[in-house]
């Protein structure tokens, strides 16, 4: 799924419809796009903030290895997601990033961010509302951990993924890239391998989906949906008052040029 446009520009379009000179310093601030193979890792935990990545093509992830060995995935990144987005405040990173895929992924660095804060709020805003959702998917992830069993986790998160990828090109929910190991998916969902693979082969028995090496296919959407009891609100793009108020600030700024008022 390739991005021949700006990721970044992909990303801050769900949120706001961009004028020519936002379109122009997002493009601008992507820098360095290069080819990566899957495995490829961008930083490592606790190495200094520098510079964030922008997927154009292919997956990639976050994760901690814990003092038992054990790792635990943070987040899976998708197209036009910005990698370590949540870290660039920070001095150094909290988890390590790496490509799940085979990917492209261009650089976009810290001090670039703090200048388009600076110079409009419009894309701040829509900065912040990514950053938002990125925080609301670990969240949601956090919540289905506690009240949730292993069989509808996984559900939840097969349903989630899919709607995330629709919303970067129409998917159909029948057969998708789905590139996460079992062991993968237990890192991600805090459950072990043994388990991941019991719950794929009671679904895949009952007729509701089936996990291929690098895609699901789904039999039966309806259980699957009944399973995952999933509620997208979490993955809302509208920004409701904010959206208000950029439009009122739009107006306000042009009646002050229509009647000189602009200091």
């Amino acid at each position: 799924m390739k991005h021949q446009t700006s990721a970044l520009l992909s990303c801050m379009e769900r949120f706001l419809v961009l004028e020519a000179d936002e379109k122009r310093l997002l493009s601008e601030m992507e820098t360095g796009r290069r080819w990566v193979p899957r495995q490829t890792l961008l930083w490592e935990a606790g190495s200094e903030v520098e510079r964030l990545f922008i997927l154009q093509e292919g997956w990639a992830c976050t994760y901690r290895d814990n003092l038992d060995g054990n790792r635990q995935i943070m987040d899976v990144l998708l197209p036009g997601d910005i990698v370590g987005l949540r870290d660039f405040t920070f001095p150094r990173h909290f988890a390590a990033a790496a490509m799940l895929t085979d990917g492209e992924v261009s650089c976009i660095s810290s001090q670039d961010i703090g200048h388009l804060i600076h110079v409009s709020p419009r894309l701040t805003i829509a900065l912040f509302a990514a950053m938002a959702r990125q925080e609301a998917l670990v969240t949601e992830r956090l919540a289905m951990g506690s009240r949730r069993d292993a069989r509808s986790r996984l559900a939840h998160f097969v349903v989630e993924t899919h709607t995330r990828l629709n919303k970067l090109a129409e998917t159909l929910l029948a057969s998708f890239e789905f590139p996460l190991s079992q062991s993968m998916l237990g890192q991600l969902l805090g459950l072990t391998h043994v388990h991941v693979n019991r719950v794929l082969a009671q679904l895949e028995a009952d007729k509701v989906l089936k996990k291929h090496r690098h895609h699901i296919e789904v039999f039966d959407a309806q259980t699957l949906r009944e399973i995952a009891e999933f509620d997208g609100a979490y993955l809302d793009d509208s920004l409701d008052g904010l959206g208000d108020y950029l439009v009122n600030r739009e107006k306000a700024r042009l009646w002050e040029v229509k009647t000189g008022s602009v200091r």
